[in-house]
């Protein structure tokens, strides 16, 4: 039988090999559902792969009782959808492992530059492990303190808490690593020396931290749960070819955390050599390098972040890479590719009446005949006619009028008995309520780009300028970057831009999901709130960093003030404590940020200009109502809510 759920079993060095230059994680990872398993496959996101995917689909559907298999090599794991009472987990493990080995990739590993998975357990059996591992440094410290035992110098036990805040040294951390190993591995680090320092305020510090994570964690993983079905419910949905991932042309430029972790790092170490001259007392120089940590500014960021992943969790917004969040408080210009404005109709634009005609009547009977699917049919009712000009046997002296007063754009016309009644161009149709998206970016302050062909395009949606989509768009985003942007692309499946992007906020269209991006967008509102979200976070991380400045000004007080043996300990309580305001304000941030009003976009036809007809066509009913089995395919989901009082309360209110 297969598992109930994903793969289990926390494995310590899923991001590292025994050596320190290992490039990846030997340990696979999987997702087992309901007759559905997404698995993690060696090379599978290697350029010139497609052979050895196609082997792969081939195998695992020679298995008994699978139905299908997809390489996914944007995420780099392939799709298995089985019979789950006929197919046992460890055959289609097997079948993967022995494909991987017959194409030499066996000995590959999994790299660094991999996003934890929605689906995975091992986020949340990381922030668990930290949770506990703080929860038994806490009552280690509390028992120490009440027994009277010998502790660890404070210097020492604040060590890991200063390699942990300092984004640098962190950096390197994880890139020796990787960033798995390298969170749980600094947790249990840290979690050990504060217990044997008795400092228990850190543990508790690191407590918060790790709550708001396994929070962000399982919500995402439910959300993972509840969208897998829709969004993988077919091999072409997931089928993706591997993508170029060149890297950033250059650094994100730092945010206000950056730049004052860069600030204190130095100023740190020049009052820890001021200290040591001048008292000659190393413990003295100790406390002001520790009074210089930035631990407030990572983790209240940190915290943020982890609320908005919830908020999004609970939209059923799927977070395909929660670290992209992390850099909203540094984006600073919204791309937006104008294929997800428009529907992919036409829509009348310009419209020029004939002097003898109620313009109110004209209008209203050209939106009830004019067909944006097919601009170029000829549409006829009650007398009234819309169609292309060169299909209307319109007069010639009218025609003439009405098109000096309009121009050379008039494409189409409407007659009424013989009569010319009007003539109008027709454009490509927008998505109603486009208008929110470029509003958001720019009470942003961002810089608005739309990604098309048209110039025509940066005046209609009020954008600053135009650069190049298509297969042009992630040259566009690197283009940005190098000019030192933080990039927020909104866009359909162009996996290679939205992965380039440092925020990629992806929309499905024609059924096509964007596995490159780092949100999957259910429509446009989900750009907005992170637009919104963006402007929040900006205010979160100055917020952070004046929080961190205060607890380092009021270590550096406390350390210079107070004797060597109580200098440290007094030092860290300041950065603690700050580190404690900094994650409260994170948190209700994030709070404040899901209590906005989500906006709207969409919606349908101008309802009001429509004819009676066309709107009973359009809702799909008749003027005699509906039909039984109409009425009994929509009263279906309130019969069965009905059966379960507690689920129909909460539908109706």
């Amino acid at each position: 039988m297969l598992p109930d759920g994903p793969s289990t079993g926390l494995v310590l060095s899923d991001d590292s090999a025994s050596s320190g230059t290992s490039t990846g994680r030997r340990h696979r990872r999987y997702w087992f559902g309901d007759g559905k398993a997404h698995i993690e496959v060696r090379a599978a996101r290697r350029h010139g792969s497609e052979r050895f995917a196609r082997e792969l689909e081939g195998a695992l559907t020679r298995v008994e009782g699978v139905h299908w298999a997809q390489v996914n090599a944007v995420v780099g794991r392939v799709v298995v959808a089985f019979d789950g009472e006929a197919v046992d987990s460890a055959a289609i493990l097997e079948t993967i492992e022995g494909v991987e080995e017959a194409h030499e990739v066996d000995d590959d590993r999994f790299g660094f530059d991999r996003p934890d998975f929605p689906g995975d357990i091992e986020p949340v059996q990381r922030a668990v492990v930290g949770l506990v591992a703080d929860a038994v440094g806490i009552v280690a410290g509390v028992a120490g303190s009440v027994l009277d035992l010998p502790s660890l110098p404070e210097e020492a036990a604040a060590l890991v808490s200063m390699a942990e805040s300092q984004p640098r040294i962190r950096r390197l951390v994880e890139s020796a690593l990787g960033p798995s190993t390298a969170d749980i591995g600094l947790a249990l680090a840290n979690a050990v020396l504060q217990g044997l320092g008795q400092g228990t305020l850190g543990l508790v510090v690191d407590l918060a931290h790790r709550g708001g994570m396994l929070d962000e964690a399982i919500a995402r993983r439910s959300s993972w749960g509840r969208l897998e079905q829709q969004l993988a419910d077919h091999p072409s949905r997931v089928g993706c070819r591997p993508i170029s991932r060149p890297g950033r042309p250059v650094p994100l430029p730092p945010g206000p955390i950056e730049r004052y972790a860069d600030r204190t790092g130095a100023a740190g170490l020049a009052a820890a050599a001021g200290a040591f001259g001048f008292t000659t007392n190393p413990r003295k120089a100790a406390a002001m390098l520790l009074a210089s940590m930035p631990k407030a500014g990572r983790l209240g960021r940190e915290a943020f972040s982890a609320r908005v992943g919830r908020v999004l969790a609970s939209h059923d917004e799927l977070v395909l890479d929660p670290a992209a969040l992390r850099r909203l408080d540094r984006t600073d210009t919204v791309v937006i590719d104008a294929a997800v404005l428009l529907t992919g109709e036409k829509e009348s634009a310009r419209t020029v009446f004939a002097s003898d005609v109620d313009p109110t009547e004209a209008e209203a009977r050209l939106h009830a005949l004019f067909d944006g699917t097919d601009a170029s049919a000829r549409r006829s009712r009650e007398g009234w006619t819309v169609g292309r000009l060169s299909d209307l046997s319109a007069p010639a002296p009218a025609l003439r009028r009405l098109r000096r007063r309009l121009g050379d754009v008039a494409s189409h016309g409407l007659m009424f008995n013989g009569s010319l009644a009007a003539v109008f161009a027709i454009r490509d149709e927008v998505v109603p309520g486009w208008q929110v998206l470029v509003r958001a970016a720019r009470r942003a302050g961002h810089m608005i780009a739309i990604a098309g062909d048209d110039l025509g395009l940066v005046e209609r949606f009020g954008a600053d300028m135009l650069v190049e989509g298509g297969e042009g768009l992630c040259g566009s985003v690197r283009m940005l970057q190098g000019d030192g942007c933080g990039v927020l692309l909104v866009a359909g499946p162009s996996h290679d831009a939205l992965e380039a992007a440092d925020c990629g906020v992806g929309l499905v269209v024609d059924h096509v999901v964007p596995w490159g991006a780092d949100v999957i967008a259910k429509d446009l509102s989900t750009a907005v709130f992170l637009v919104e979200a963006s402007t929040v976070a900006r205010s979160v991380s100055q917020q952070s960093a004046n929080l961190a400045v205060a607890g380092t000004a009021g270590g550096l007080l406390l350390g210079a003030a107070l004797e060597p043996a109580r200098a440290s300990s007094s030092a860290t309580t300041s950065v603690n404590i700050a580190a404690i305001a900094a994650i409260a304000n994170g948190v209700r941030a994030g709070i404040g940020l899901a209590r906005m009003p989500r906006h709207r976009i969409g919606g349908g036809p101008p309802w009001h200009m429509l004819e009676v007809d066309d709107v009973l066509a359009r809702l799909g009913a008749t003027r005699g109502g509906l039909g039984s089995s109409s009425v009994a395919g929509r009263l279906a989901p309130v019969a069965r809510l009905a059966g379960d009082p507690a689920r129909f309360a909460a539908a109706v209110g």
